[in-house]
Parts: structure tokens; C-alpha cells; sequence
């Protein structure tokens, strides 16, 4: 963020990305695609990594970012546009997967397919710790931004206010 720049415009620019990246438009599509390009190759290659890349690649986030923004300022256009657009981008993914699926049907499971098919309580133990570490951040960042709050330890807020009894730390 720009300290320079008001916080309106900051606002703005920001309101502006979440809703651009909730389009159904071509680069989201060939995003997309492509992604799904590198995943199922990389499943066909037992490739944990490129997997991995292709997540990094893939667009679908935008769309449920604009779902978020939508519901928290009441914008139904924005809501409707957002959900098409992550539904169309995963009927988009799935039929790209299965044509992949289709055309390459005499490669043999690997086990970073089979892995994918069965996921067990690691898995979902992963999948919650990935999600609430990669949640944290742009919390942390709307918290601020709306009340100049910044996360602290229980001692440094005890400090600042000059308590009598504070905890060290």
C-alpha cells in the first residue's frame, strides 16, 4: 500500500482488482485451461510439484474473493457475476481434465492420482492448515485497513495503554 496515495483510492483500487478478478473472460478462461493443462500432466508424470504449480497458476481464487466482497457490501450483480464465473471456471477445468482423461486412457494410475482419490484425515489436516495460514494474511491486512488494528501480543497492548500490571513479554 502506498502511504502516499489516500485511503479511498487505496479502497478503490482495490475494489477494482477483486472485481476484475471475478470476470468470465478470456484470460481467465485460458488461465484455466492451461492449469489444467499442467495438473493432469503432472498427474500423468507422479509429479507432486507440478501439480503444485499448476494450483499456483489456476485463476478459480478471483471469483470467490468477488463472492466474499459481494456478500460483505451487499452488491448482487457482483455476486452473480462472481459465482457464474467460478462455476463456469470449473466446468471448464473438468471438461479440460476429462478430454485429458480421454485422450491419454493408456497411461497407468500413478499414485499421486490414487492419492487423490482417497483422502484420509492428514489430507484434510493439510488442507485446513493451508487454508487458515493462507487466510491469515488478507484478514490480518481488511482488519487494518478498516480500523488501523494491528495484531499484537496481550503485553505490548498492556504497555501502550500504561497499565499498572502488566505481563511481561
Amino acid at each position: 500500500m502506498n502511504p502516499d496515495r489516500p485511503k479511498e483510492n487505496n479502497k478503490a483500487d482495490k475494489r477494482d482488482s477483486i472485481r476484475s478478478g471475478a470476470r468470465f473472460d478470456v484470460p481467465y478462461v485460458t488461465m484455466n485451461v492451461l492449469a489444467t493443462v499442467v495438473a493432469s500432466y503432472g498427474l500423468f508424470a507422479n509429479s507432486p510439484a507440478v501439480v503444485i504449480g499448476a494450483m499456483i497458476i489456476a485463476m478459480l481464487l478471483g471469483p470467490i474473493e468477488g463472492v466474499a466482497f459481494a456478500l460483505v457490501d451487499g452488491d448482487p450483480k457482483l455476486l452473480r457475476d462472481a459465482f457464474l464465473a467460478e462455476f463456469g471456471g470449473v466446468a471448464i477445468v473438468l471438461v479440460t481434465a476429462f478430454v485429458l482423461g480421454l485422450i491419454h486412457r493408456d497411461i497407468p494410475i500413478s499414485s499421486e492420482i490414487l492419492s487423490r482419490t482417497s483422502p484420509n484425515f492428514l489430507a484434510l489436516m493439510i488442507a485446513l492448515g493451508g487454508g487458515a495460514a493462507g487466510a491469515r494474511r488478507p484478514a490480518e491486512q481488511a482488519a487494518s485497513e478498516r480500523a488501523d488494528w494491528r495484531p499484537t501480543s496481550a503485553a505490548a497492548a498492556c504497555r501502550r495503554a500504561k497499565a499498572s500490571r502488566c505481563p511481561r513479554g
